[in-house]
């Protein structure tokens, strides 16, 4: 079982288009010669095997994680724009399934990203991010998260088969449970 602590990033980043396709393909990238195009048609993702193992990214056709690792010193950070935004975080037995929304109309900080993962030597972190909203004095605005927490669960491999078998049904007690 995967003892250490483990974000799946933004799953939904990957999952298939409407024709349930999504394409990896080795290709360069500003010089560096083995990387990975990842799309599902609509969104895209370039990573590289060539820093070592600094690398603490894993893409499978579906999925993308991000592994806190306390003796890389390398900070790790991606953000994403997802309208179905939602990522898992697995520590000891345990998940964190955090969701929300976010608003293709809308600008959202950081080159468009409604979601961020983040990780050091210390910790990894999972951020959901809302528009940019001006207000004016004494106005609010609101971002919703929705929070699931899941005990005595099973992560055997970094696999879209075995992520697919841990991930979907919290997913789907999530969306039963609102």
């Amino acid at each position: 079982m995967i003892g250490k602590l483990l974000a799946v990033a933004a799953v939904g980043l990957l999952s298939a288009n409407a024709e349930g396709t999504v394409r990896v393909e080795k290709t360069e990238y500003e010089g560096w010669p083995n990387c990975y195009r990842v799309s599902n048609g609509e969104v895209e993702l370039i990573v590289t095997g060539d820093v070592g193992p600094r690398v603490i990214w894993k893409v499978t056709r579906k999925y993308l994680t991000l592994r806190q690792d306390p003796n890389n010193h390398d900070a790790q950070k991606l953000g994403l724009f997802n309208k179905e935004t939602w990522a898992a975080y697995f520590l000891d037995g345990e998940a964190f399934l955090k969701r929300t929304k976010a608003d293709p109309t809308k600008t959202y900080p950081d080159f468009g990203a409604s979601f961020e993962t983040f990780t050091n030597s210390e910790f990894l972190e999972l951020e959901t991010l809302g528009p940019l909203t001006k207000l004016q004095p004494g106005q609010t605005v609101e971002l919703t998260d929705t929070w699931s927490l899941f005990r005595n669960v099973k992560l055997l491999a970094i696999s879209d088969d075995e992520l697919d078998r841990v991930v979907l049904p919290m997913l789907k007690s999530a969306d039963e449970s609102k």
